[in-house]
């Protein structure tokens, strides 16, 4: 190997190891941020999932697409659903929002953007750090039946809405959402696929902890909370309080469920 060859070498292992620096210092500087400074909801979600999902979109540009559509053509329609069920159960409420209007009387527009910068951040850092890069760039034909099964629910939720509203009211809306979202998928995907449980392991390790500090920073300055009675149980944590579903659903396996989604729909499933 040539002295360029080492140079060009030894310059990408020193730029991925500061990568990995800074998508774990990057939640820390949040959770301060948001703590220190009181921040808004949608400041944190600009912090935590904005900022360096931007960052690693600069750093590699051709994992911009397939993470953009994806976001679009599931996490879009999925938060808009997820808020609307949610706050009708008052599975979680947010006291604020920036913005002087909310859809249909329930959902707030932040929990629509947190649905998008969420899951794009998701999977860049999927892709990034670990996905070989023959796999990058694959698009699975299986998306066209994610689109048209999102437009069918859309046409049917609205529908409801039109002819019974109570009809769109689902008590213990987490919890079932939990299981049919993210369990059964998740099961489903790696039953058919068991090469991808390491992969997934690895990234939820990450995002447990991301997501702990976001649920605690946000719930001491009051950027969401849980006034619902429809939860199994509760977990106690620092000093804060949050549904069971919420520690096992979002913070445990919501990345690896969503990366499921991901794999068999976007992805190439290796």
């Amino acid at each position: 190997m040539g002295s360029q060859e080492i140079n060009f070498y030894m310059l990408n292992k020193t730029l991925y190891k500061i990568d990995i620096l800074v998508v774990i210092l990057q939640p820390l500087l949040a959770t301060i941020l948001t703590i220190v400074f009181q921040l808004n909801l949608m400041s944190s979600i600009i912090l935590y999932f904005g900022v360096p999902g931007l960052y690693l979109s600069f750093r590699r540009p051709s994992l911009v697409k397939k993470a953009v559509i994806f976001a679009f053509v599931f996490a879009l329609p999925m938060a808009f659903l997820i808020e609307f069920f949610a706050e009708l159960d008052v599975s979680w409420f947010f006291p604020t929002t920036i913005f002087p209007w909310k859809l249909f009387g329930f959902v707030i527009l932040e929990g629509i953007i947190w649905g998008l910068f969420w899951s794009f951040y998701a999977v860049m850092f999927y892709e990034y750090f670990f996905d070989t890069p023959r796999e990058r760039g694959v698009m699975s034909p299986h998306i066209k039946y994610l689109v048209i099964g999102f437009i069918l629910a859309l046409i049917i939720f609205f529908s409801i809405m039109t002819i019974r509203y109570d009809f769109l009211y689902v008590d213990y809306f987490y919890f079932k959402l939990g299981i049919i979202v993210a369990v059964v998928p998740l099961v489903t995907v790696l039953s058919i696929f068991p090469r991808l449980w390491k992969k997934f392991v690895k990234v939820s390790v990450y995002f447990f902890g991301l997501s702990i500090m976001h649920e605690l920073s946000a719930l001491s300055v009051h950027q969401w909370e849980y006034p619902g009675k429809n939860f199994i149980g509760w977990v106690e944590l620092f000093g804060a309080r949050f549904p069971f579903e919420e520690f096992f659903f979002w913070i445990i396996i919501g990345v690896a469920a969503l990366l499921s989604w991901y794999e068999f729909f976007v992805d190439d499933q290796r």
